[in-house]
């Protein structure tokens, strides 16, 4: 302990006499990263003697946790809004980061969907009771994805590796009315082709890539895109 002591002390003094001995113009430029040396010794010293005292080890124990980052984690979709006689399905990629925040499908302000479904449907009102008149209509609303590593709400921000796809195999049972499914944009057909087409060859359905009612894609106008999709659905 006594030798601890004297090493530390003996650094500090050290540090001094070379500050003492440099030029004037070279003790400018090294003075604050002596003093916080000198400081970092003055404070860590007390704690080394203390953990001597108890017989702990002065040696700090190295971290070998690490915490995910949030671009990392995780996104999970919802459960589809369908009725047993729907007749059109609807998929999307994976929900956005405001879709999650407000747990509602095509929650952000400027995506077209509820607008298009309004126009095409007569849609109001708030979510559930624009959900509720949606399906009426024969129309159910889904993710292709489960869950998937996204960090933001751009569908190029869908890490595939990490997706995992919906129990298509399932739901299709429970829903056999279906006939047609309409994929929100390339993105979702992409991965249903990928994650859930190859087992569900024995299944006779129409499927249509619709223009993306996101914001993100602007080729099309907002009267193009309607036009698109009504010509599909109704």
């Amino acid at each position: 302990m006594l030798r601890i002591c004297s090493l530390t002390l003996a650094q500090a003094a050290f540090s001094l006499f070379v500050l003492a001995s440099v030029s004037a113009k070279q003790r400018t430029q090294s003075t604050s990263h002596v003093y916080r040396f000198i400081i970092t010794l003055l404070v860590e010293a007390p704690v080394i003697l203390a953990r001597l005292f108890r017989g702990e080890s002065t040696i700090r124990p190295i971290n070998t946790k690490t915490s995910p980052s949030a671009s990392d984690i995780k996104s999970s979709g919802f459960a589809p809004i369908a009725r047993e006689d729907a007749r059109v399905l609807i998929l999307g990629s994976l929900p956005g980061q405001r879709s999650i925040q407000e747990a509602e499908y095509y929650a952000h302000p400027q995506n077209a969907f509820w607008s298009i479904m309004r126009e095409l449907f007569s849609v109001e009102g708030d979510y559930e009771q624009r959900c509720e008149q949606l399906t009426r209509n024969g129309v159910a609303m889904w993710d292709v994805l489960a869950r998937s590593v996204r960090p933001g709400s751009l569908d190029a921000d869908i890490r595939t590796n990490t997706s995992e796809a919906n129990d298509f195999k399932t739901f299709f049972q429970k829903h056999r009315r279906i006939e047609l499914v309409c994929f929100n944009g390339q993105k979702a057909a992409q991965l249903y082709e990928r994650f859930v087409a190859p087992g569900q060859s024995e299944l006779e359905l129409r499927f249509i890539t619709m223009p993306s009612t996101s914001p993100a894609y602007a080729s099309l106008s907002f009267a193009e895109k309607l036009e698109i999709w009504r010509a599909a659905i109704c």
